[in-house]
Order: C-alpha cells, then structure tokens, then sequence
C-alpha cells in the first residue's frame, strides 16, 4: 500500500449489526453537555473507515458520508448546541460479503454515495476459490485467537487442514475465522498444542449427518460459537 494513510487507523463499522437508528451517532460521534465522544469518522482521521455490509447503512447516514467526503469536514450530532466542524482526510472502504448482497446494496445506496465509492471496486474471490491461501489464513487466525484468550495453540495438524480446504466455506472467511476461534478454544479445553481434526467436529460430517444445532452454531457469529465452547 503506497498511500499516505497506510500508517493511520483502520477503523470498522459494522453496519449489518448495529442498530439502523444509531449509525448517524456513530458515525459523527457526540457534543451535548452531558456526553461528549468521537464518533468513527473522527477516529479514522488520516487513516481508512471501513463500512463492512454497506447496504444496510441507514439513509441519513449516507447523506453525511456523502456530505463529510465532499466536504472534508464532519459535525458530532448534538440535541442543543451546534458542533463545530472538524477538518478530516480519510479513506472510506465499503464492503459485502456475496454477490447477492453487492446487488442489494447497490440498489440501497443513494446514488451520490454509489458513484463517489465506485472510485475503485476490487473483487475478492470467494474463499472456496482460493484454497491456496488457507494456510497463511489459519496461521494468522490461529495465532490472533491464541493471543486474546492467552491460549498456547501453535500451528495445525496436516489432517486438520486437508479438512479445511475440502470444505466449501459458504460463510468465507469470516467463517473460517470463527471455525479457528472456537477450535482455539477447544485445543485449549483437551489441552492441546495445536488444533487437530477432532477440533473441527462439524465440519467433518455431511449436511444431512449429526445434529443441525452443532452446524448452526459454528456457521453463527463467533459470540454464538464462543458461548458453545464455554458451555
């Protein structure tokens, strides 16, 4: 990355999962007497906010990203004063996960929005297509989960991975990351070292085998997977 913000912050908003009613004070942050915070924007001064799932991203939102990157300048959201505005140079970087949901965003953003990120559109084969990258993939997955649990899991048996890349990954890679946390979690459980094919249970089985509910959780939201592994 030759860009001048590659050294700044890489800031996410998740707009599939927040509450709609809320983007606008995320995003701008506040400025009342009682409460005053930063919103993403701010955050992500000289640096790249990332807004993952985009179509969701509520109208009024939109407008101000529309506005902030015309202007270069945003306004914290504030019930009685007038914010001042703040000066900010930042990347914008809007993404979806499949194509289907590509469409259904374009057809969700205001077009002054569409056209201003249409700038550049990079295309990520889906995982299932690029197996290759697996191994780096796991590595680092594995390595980031080892590291916020405080888990010693270094690494994963050749059988663990042929597995993983037979697989088809509808979920891509943010269901692979999720598999690697709770099979962190679960190496850790057996005391183990290194994930192991018998820390990838559902995975092994085909769709129409074993119990429904295991395959949910692990194709659920790594909270959903984590509460498994605890329980």
């Amino acid at each position: 990355d030759g860009s001048d913000r590659r050294e700044g912050p890489l800031v996410h908003m998740p707009c599939g999962t927040l509450d709609p009613a809320r983007h606008l004070e995320v995003l701008l942050g506040r400025a009342d007497e009682d409460s005053t915070m930063p919103g993403l924007v701010e955050l992500a001064d000289s640096g790249s906010l990332v807004l993952q799932e985009v179509g969701s991203l509520a109208l009024d939102a939109q407008t101000e990203i529309v506005r902030i990157m015309s202007t270069g300048e945003v306004s914290r959201t504030s019930d009685s004063t007038r914010p001042a505005l703040k000066s900010v140079n930042l990347r914008i970087i809007a993404t979806t996960g499949r194509q289907s949901e590509l469409v259904e965003a374009n057809e969700a953003l205001l077009p002054e929005l569409h056209a201003r990120l249409e700038t550049l559109e990079i295309a990520v084969p889906p995982l299932r297509s690029r197996t290759g990258d697996l191994p780096e993939l796991v590595t680092f997955f594995t390595a980031k989960a080892a590291r916020r649990h405080g888990h010693d899991i270094k690494g994963i048996s050749d059988d663990a991975l042929e597995l993983l890349e037979s697989y088809e990954w509808p979920g891509n890679v943010r269901q692979l990351r999720a598999i690697i946390e709770h099979a962190v979690l679960t190496a850790n459980q057996r005391k183990g070292r290194s994930i192991t094919h018998d820390d990838l249970p559902t995975l092994g089985r085909e769709p129409n085998q074993g119990t429904t509910g295991d395959r949910d959780v692990l194709e659920g939201s790594f909270e959903e997977i984590e509460r498994a592994a605890l329980t």
